[in-house]
């Protein structure tokens, strides 16, 4: 299975690390244990600890989730429970006229990426607020 990197969350890349050191770890001393203790393992055991662990280390609250079905899974196996982002920060924006017999403009503008993509527009709003016009453009800039 191929995972982007990009779509992983930061949740479910600390997961993976954390199942990635859990592995080695147990394979290490089961191995060491077996060799040298002559003390048998079982397959069953060693999954059952890394569940386990990686568990408790995905529980803390260092990453957040992306909503993906590979990621519920993924927190779903391990036992693990999903930390959802932080909610977007509302703001209350509110309009007030111009002086009577004047007109008020309202401009605003984004750009993204390289070469740019920029657009740009505005309205235009008597005293009572009453729609006049408006505009948008857009234009696209290349930096050489």
């Amino acid at each position: 299975m191929i995972i982007n990197r990009q779509a992983a969350s930061p949740q479910l890349k600390d997961i993976f690390v954390a199942v990635v050191i859990n592995t080695t770890w147990f394979i290490w001393i089961s191995r060491n244990n077996a060799r040298f203790q002559k003390v048998p393992f079982s397959k069953a055991h060693i999954l059952c600890e890394i569940v386990v662990d990686v568990s408790l280390s995905g529980n803390l609250p260092k990453g957040f989730m992306h909503n993906t079905m590979f990621g519920f899974f993924v927190f779903q196996v391990f036992r693990v429970s999903g930390h959802p982002p932080r909610a977007p920060r509302i703001l209350q924006v509110s309009w007030s006229p111009p002086l009577p017999g004047w007109y008020k403009c309202n401009i605003d503008g984004a750009a993204r990426g390289m070469p740019r993509l920029v657009a740009y527009g505005g309205n235009f709003r008597d005293f009572r607020g009453s729609f006049m016009g408006a505009f948008s453009l857009h234009i696209e800039v290349s930096l050489s």
